[in-house]
């Protein structure tokens, strides 16, 4: 059995390696996976290891460009499939038109996944050339995922979602990998995340068995070991009061319901005097209210959007 195990992970690696365009694709999809509701975060590893094998053969930089650019199509059509959902919620266009959105909007979020795999190749063939070693590709990729990830994020407004290391955060009695966040920041917790998958690599191919083993059971004990102190069981210090006025999306962007809307969230957020002083944080939705309430925009933004036509009167 083991034997037949092997046999096909060997077949099943140079199947990947021949057809390198469709398993760039399929990739992106299993990759797709790590994130809710499935949460199969392994499988998001396994896929980034084959997106960064195929990376190595690929012959030039384009290639390796190409290759990223379909591994991101997929990967982003699937993970963005809630465009579909959120079209049923509204009547101006076609609900059908949200199965469209997801791969009309991965065409563009490809670019991205692209440029990694492009700055790495570029990056890894000129230090291959002046002798350098193996472990450069996934240092190279994880590198540059983290600049192409920060890109995304404002480029034309930006589209942070789903940034790659959510699929390191545990449940709610699990803090995961992802508390590495709170010291090196989201965007180098999904560089992590590809210069894992890209070590897995390359102890695949030196077959450092002991050493994949030693990854595996690292990441699934920070994956899965109880929270320690301080991580979901102690109260805060902080007050603060969230605010979930109930608009609903048919009256969210009618001016007739601006001031109703706003009167409404306000009316939540009153003070309820069982706090000293009221001292808390108020959260308002980001979406629900369009009122400018920052001094320094010109007088028609307030005209059109904010209460009382007076950014000191609604805050």
């Amino acid at each position: 059995m083991p034997d037949a195990i092997g046999v096909s992970w060997e077949l099943l690696k140079r199947w990947v390696l021949q057809h390198s365009r469709l398993s760039a694709l399929v990739l992106g999809v299993i990759a797709a996976l790590g994130f809710e509701p499935t949460h199969f975060w392994w499988l998001t590893l396994l896929a980034l290891g084959g997106l960064t094998a195929l990376i190595a053969r690929a012959e030039s930089a384009k290639s390796a460009f190409i290759l990223g650019w379909m591994f991101g199509w997929s990967h982003f059509t699937l993970g963005n499939t809630w465009f579909a959902h959120a079209f049923t919620y509204q009547d101006a266009m076609p609900h059908w038109l949200g199965w469209l959105a997801s791969p009309l909007v991965a065409l563009y979020l490809a670019i991205y996944p692209a440029l990694a795999a492009w700055l790495a190749h570029q990056f890894v063939g000129r230090l291959v050339r002046g002798g350098g070693n193996g472990l450069a590709l996934p240092l190279a990729f994880a590198a540059a995922w983290i600049l192409t990830e920060w890109l995304r994020s404002w480029v034309f407004t930006g589209y942070p979602w789903n940034p790659l290391g959510i699929i390191f955060l545990g449940d709610f009695s699990h803090s995961g990998v992802a508390m590495l966040a709170q010291w090196m920041g989201t965007y180098a917790l999904s560089g992590f995340a590809v210069a894992i998958a890209g070590l897995l690599w390359w102890s695949e191919i030196h077959h450092k068995r002991l050493l994949e083993l030693g990854i595996g059971l690292a990441l699934v004990a920070g994956m899965y070991l109880p929270a320690g102190s301080g991580n979901g069981d102690e109260e805060g210090t902080i007050n603060y009061t969230v605010v979930q006025p109930d608009v609903r999306q048919g009256v969210l962007n009618d001016p007739a319901y601006f001031d109703q809307n706003f009167i409404k969230a306000a009316n939540l957020s009153l003070p309820d005097g069982q706090l000293p002083n009221n001292n808390r944080i108020v959260f308002w939705p980001e979406s629900g209210l369009p009122d400018y309430i920052q001094d320094g925009y010109p007088p028609l933004y307030y005209q059109r959007f904010t209460a009382g036509g007076d950014p000191k009167f609604a805050r």
